[in-house]
This record gives structure tokens, C-alpha cells and sequence, in this order.
């Protein structure tokens, strides 16, 4: 039992380290952390609008999204656009779900990512969002010469 504590106490202390450091580098660099659905502990949830919620933000290459969730309950699979529109949930392109139902993902590359939740219906009654990512922009030149 002794070890079970230690493995949940070096989780939470992972995550603590992971947020602490995706904070950090937002100040620094620009990087945005984005809470699925606005919410910290509960955004990734079924009956939600994740298309609306989507629409309105903007996601950078080197971003990151924080899935807050009941762990219980819910995963977060990353799939394909085909899987996306049709809610299958085998073969996903990557589970990102690590156990403690708070879950980061980065956004390397200017492309759509998708993800969804297996089990029940949860996709089929909205639990699943395709996240648009673009290049940032240049900097602008500091060369006034």
C-alpha cells in the first residue's frame, strides 16, 4: 500500500512540475496553456460544444491544451479525422490519458488535431474536439539600419 502512496504523490508531483514549467514558458515565450472547455478540473466532459469553444480561440504551433476530467469516466485519445467524424475510437494515433484525469498535450505542428473520449456514447454526444494549429507569426525585424 506504502508504494501505491508514493507512485500517486510522484504523479501529482510530475504534473505539478509539468504545469509549473508550461506556466513558466508562457511568460516567457508566448506559449498558451488552453484548459478544454475553460475549466480547470471538469472542461473535458460529454453535452459540451467543443466546436464553439475551438472557434474561439487560437492555437499556435508550441501551445499546449490541458484536459481536465473525471478520470473515471473519461479518456482523451488523439485520432484521425476520419475517426474523429465517425466516433471510432480503435487504433487511436496516440492515448494521451495519464491516469489522473489532468492531462497536457503540445502542439508541434501547423496542423488540425482530434480528439475524443472512448466508451458509452461520449463522442457521439459531443466529447470530442478538432483543434486547428497554425504557424506564429514572424516576429517583426529589430534591424533599423
Amino acid at each position: 500500500m506504502m508504494g501505491l502512496v508514493r507512485g500517486r504523490e510522484r504523479v501529482v508531483l510530475v504534473m505539478v512540475v509539468m504545469l509549473v514549467t508550461i506556466s513558466m514558458m508562457q511568460s516567457v515565450s508566448g506559449v498558451v496553456l488552453h484548459k478544454l472547455g475553460g475549466n480547470r478540473y471538469q472542461g473535458w466532459k460529454s453535452n459540451y460544444n467543443y466546436t464553439q469553444w475551438s472557434m474561439n480561440e487560437h492555437f499556435i504551433v508550441g501551445d499546449w491544451l490541458y484536459f481536465g476530467y473525471e478520470r473515471n469516466l473519461f479518456n482523451v485519445l488523439q485520432v484521425s479525422q476520419t475517426a474523429y467524424e465517425n466516433c471510432i475510437t480503435e487504433n487511436p494515433i496516440k492515448n494521451v490519458t495519464g491516469g489522473a484525469g489532468r492531462d497536457v498535450f503540445q502542439l508541434v505542428a501547423p496542423i488540425t488535431y482530434y480528439f475524443t473520449s472512448s466508451g458509452g456514447n461520449y463522442c457521439q454526444n459531443g466529447m470530442k474536439v478538432a483543434i486547428p494549429v497554425v504557424n506564429a507569426p514572424p516576429t517583426p525585424s529589430t534591424d533599423h539600419s
